[in-house]
């Protein structure tokens, strides 16, 4: 019997093979993952403990692993690393394989072959008459020839075609000033093969940075202007102003005599703009005329340009009242496009230059001018759909998250059908975001719409936690006849005697209340009643939403049967815990919606802990750090390396099981939890949203030289960056979705050794000596020093662990009162995280959430 030093694999190896065990994973999940790793030439193998999938050669991976792998040693193959003295003691021979069960080593030895191909459903196919094109030209001939044979649009490939636009993109970015045209055509080819070539993201980057520039003034404009104010500035020194002022004079008469005149397009074009307040817009004076335009349409890109050497102040009533009467001339003779042009430039009114487009039918020319204006952007998608270009309309719907206020705007206005789809694809990019709850209350409004969320409330439910509760209430209103499912879905609920159950408990009894009077409905009301009535006697948030529920069901018998409900009084609490520090080391901690616990165990991997106290543990997802979706569908994995100069990066899909893998990165810090496919971290002195839904580390947004940044957290509309720049802590506060940022608030000095922590009421800044308070409101408070860990931030106070006695004392304020202490005996170090009424508290080999209000204990887990 032999026990092994080691059961994992670490760093790079070359794997002849994978081990799957389908009595951990499924027999479902485990034939995905073998067609998954499938290759041709491989063979599949059957042994007592689980799969061996035999690839036709050695190849190169790195940890995180996709499966079990297995290496080649003396002798034979193993799934565990062994020392020569343990692969001497287990003897391996070339036809059976090493592995490791329940900590000890044992050969398991071929039992027969399996056909991965009969696992595959052909059924739904149908073979399709194709007819074959005409044949290509010779040039396109050639480069046929030496094309290969079959597409494959996997990663690999991608990554060759993305590389190769990437080039060319790099080409045309290369230049100060990228061709429009070229830009714009590279933009297209993106937008359309983004979905089927993972390998684009990083051409797409490049691109933006192009375009970016482009809209950008050039080295040369700025050269230009700086001309033009060192000249001017020199005309005025020689005393050549009244000479300007006399040439601007005769231009403005011009025009005005022109404009009287009815000769418009001569007028229009030499127009001058009045007065904007956007300080974006550039205006330069200069000393040379106004350039005549090329075009009388609204301009979508920067505007602005060259001032007269004149105040306007005299002549404004006079140029504005012309520029109104031209827009109705304009208006009247059927030319929308210039009358336009004329409100939106020239007068500054842009929204009054929409509203003529929309009412004349130049929707989509409308939509793109709101999004050149920076307006609501729900207007532009509205306007997309009324041009009948639904493409473009959610491709805007999703870049600035607009589907609500689209889809309310266009059922206001009539057009139901298009409202209806564009509601339908609201709800399916929820879905594909793990969004399941949101997805179902998005369709719930059309009644014709519901019976497409029926899939999503059983995926939904099947995630557990409130959101599953409110699912399960559609589900009785969609599909009545499932009583007998979701009455066991409810004892099963209700029963469960763990402390982590008991938020999924509370949800339940308030989402019962919102079912319909029928005798089934309330007989479910009546089981939740009677069994979680005698655990509410301590517990007033439980005891209050009983209480409403009895008075919702008015049944006499079931009073007089049930005893009266007494709320507990609220009041300050106190809990210890005594307990030696275990061998694991737990290194961060997770709560999801869901009620259950996230535990990264480091190389080891994610230990997933469900109210019921079922554990299972993804050695595929090595992590020290955690981020979770707000949905709970999706857990990312952080790894430290280098000491955590870099970090190894994998997205866990809760749903499918599938994990994907990012590589390795350089992070900062990053936010703990994610929602809307973006997730914001930061790199160096750079904030980023990086896109989830990509197959390689791609960035959607990011802001340079925002200083050191200590956290990243996101509040209901807002992202707060807590960060030091030029040694004061500052509060930068990004506007979700648009990611605009709105304000930045100065906290305080940053002293040498301190670190900040930031949330909703404000920052703490911790030092050697003392602990600042900074408020929103600006109230300013100290504590002591003498913490033995960094403190949390609750949302109306702080979690303060002190030493104490000689064990460590948390202090959890209320309303800037202490209001609750956890004890703790008998541990040298802990960490603390304030969540939405719960606080987590973990040390090695314990792990606390108790609930901030009553001292309720959610979690006591011991790994």
């Amino acid at each position: 019997m032999t026990r092994p030093s080691s059961l994992t694999f670490h760093g790079r190896h070359d794997v002849v093979g994978w081990w799957i065990q389908p009595a951990l994973l499924g027999e479902d999940r485990a034939r995905q993952l073998a067609l998954t790793l499938w290759t041709p030439g491989a063979a599949l193998h059957e042994t007592k403990a689980g799969w061996w999938l035999v690839l036709p050669g050695p190849e190169s991976h790195r940890a995180p692993w996709p499966a079990g792998p297995v290496v080649a040693i003396d002798g034979g193959r193993s799934t565990v690393p062994l020392t020569p003295d343990e692969v001497h003691a287990v003897d391996p021979d070339s036809r059976s394989l090493v592995v490791a069960q329940d900590g000890i080593v044992s050969r398991a030895r071929p039992l027969g072959a399996l056909d991965p191909s009969t696992w595959l459903d052909l059924g739904p196919l149908e073979v399709a008459s194709t007819t074959s094109l005409r044949p290509p030209p010779e040039q396109a001939r050639a480069v046929l020839a030496e094309a290969p044979s079959s597409i494959d649009f996997g990663v690999e490939l991608a990554a060759e075609r993305g590389a190769v636009l990437t080039q060319l993109v790099e080409t045309s970015a290369s230049t100060e000033r990228p061709t429009p045209a070229l830009t714009r055509l590279a933009l297209s080819v993106l937008d359309a093969l983004r979905d089927a070539l993972p390998g684009l993201s990083g051409a797409a980057e490049t691109l933006a940075r192009a375009e970016a520039r482009q809209h950008s003034p050039s080295w040369l404009e700025r050269a230009r202007g700086w001309l033009d104010q060192r000249l001017l500035a020199t005309a005025r020194s020689l005393r050549l102003q009244a000479l300007l002022r006399e040439r601007s004079a005769r231009y403005l008469d011009a025009l005005i005599a022109d404009l009287d005149g009815g000769r418009l397009d001569d007028a229009l074009r030499r127009a001058l703009p009045l007065a904007t307040d956007d300080p974006d817009v550039p205006s330069r004076p200069s000393l040379a005329l106004p350039t005549p335009r090329d075009a009388l349409t609204p301009s979508l890109g920067r505007r602005g340009g060259t001032s007269l050497s004149l105040e306007l102040d005299s002549v404004y009533d006079e140029l504005r009242e012309r520029y109104e009467r031209a827009a109705a001339s304009l208006v009247r003779d059927g030319r929308i496009t210039e009358a336009a042009y004329v409100l939106a430039d020239l007068l500054d009114q842009p929204q009054r230059a929409l509203t003529l487009l929309e009412e004349h039918g130049h929707y989509a020319l409308a939509a793109r001018l709101v999004l050149a204006r920076a307006l609501d952007p729900a207007w532009a998608v509205r306007l997309w759909c009324q041009a009948g270009d639904l493409e473009q309309a959610v491709a805007v719907a999703r870049r600035y998250r607009a589907f609500r206020g689209a889809v309310e705007a266009l059922s206001d206005q009539g057009h139901v059908r298009a409202s209806e789809a564009l509601r339908s694809i609201w709800a399916t990019t929820l879905v594909a975001e793990g969004h399941y709850a949101r997805a179902v209350e998005v369709l719930w409004p059309v009644t014709r719409l519901r019976p497409a969320a029926r899939p999503w409330l059983d995926l939904g439910i099947a995630l557990g936690g409130s959101e599953a509760t409110r699912l399960l209430v559609c589900r009785r209103q969609l599909a009545p006849e499932r009583f007998a499912d979701d009455r066991a879905l409810v004892t099963r609920w209700i029963s469960d005697p763990s402390p982590a159950a008991r938020t999924t408990q509370l949800s339940l009894v308030r989402h019962l209340r919102g079912l319909q009077r029928t005798p089934e409905n309330l007989t479910l009301m009546r089981d939740a009643l009677r069994a979680l009535l005698p655990t509410s006697q301590s517990d007033r948030a439980l005891s209050r939403a009983l209480t409403a529920l009895r008075a919702h069901l008015a049944d006499p018998a079931l009073d007089a049967d049930l005893p009266v409900l007494h709320e507990p009084p609220s009041r300050p609490w106190e809990i210890r815990f005594e307990t030696q520090a275990e061998q694991t080391r737990v290194h961060d901690v997770a709560l999801l919606p869901s009620g259950e616990l996230l535990v990264a165990l480091g190389a080891t991997g994610l230990l997933v802990v469900a109210p019921s106290g079922e554990r299972s543990l993804h050695q595929d997802v090595p992590c020290t750090g955690l981020a979770f979706a707000t949905s709970g569908a999706a857990v990312i994995g952080v790894l430290d390396l280098d000491g955590g100069a870099r970090q190894r990066v994998c997205l866990l899909d809760r749903v499918s099981g599938r994990v994907s893998s990012w590589g390795e990165v350089a992070l900062v810090t990053w936010a703990r939890t994610f929602e809307d496919s973006r997730w914001f971290v930061a790199e160096a002195d750079t904030v980023a949203a990086v896109d989830l839904f990509a197959s390689s580390w791609s960035h959607l947004w990011r802001v340079r030289d925002v200083g050191r940044v200590a956290t990243l957290h996101l509040e209901p509309g807002w992202l707060v960056v807590s960060t030091t720049l030029r040694g004061v802590v500052e509060s930068w506060h990004f506007e979700r979705p648009s990611l605009v940022l709105r304000r930045r608030t100065e906290q305080g000095p940053m002293r040498e050794g301190s670190v900040v922590e930031a949330g909703p009421w404000g920052t703490i800044i911790t030092g050697v000596d003392e602990t600042q308070l900074v408020r929103r409101d600006g109230e300013v408070s100290l504590e002591p020093g003498g913490l033995v860990a960094h403190p949390a931030v609750c949302e109306d106070g702080v979690v303060l662990p002190h030493a104490h006695d000689g064990a460590i004392r948390v202090v959890v304020s209320q309303d800037w009162e202490p209001w609750g202490d956890i004890v703790l005996d008998g541990l040298d170090k802990v960490t603390v995280r304030a969540l939405e009424g719960v606080v987590l508290c973990w040390g090695d080999g314990l792990v606390l959430a108790v609930e901030t209000e009553s001292g309720h204990l959610v979690w006591e887990l011991r790994v």
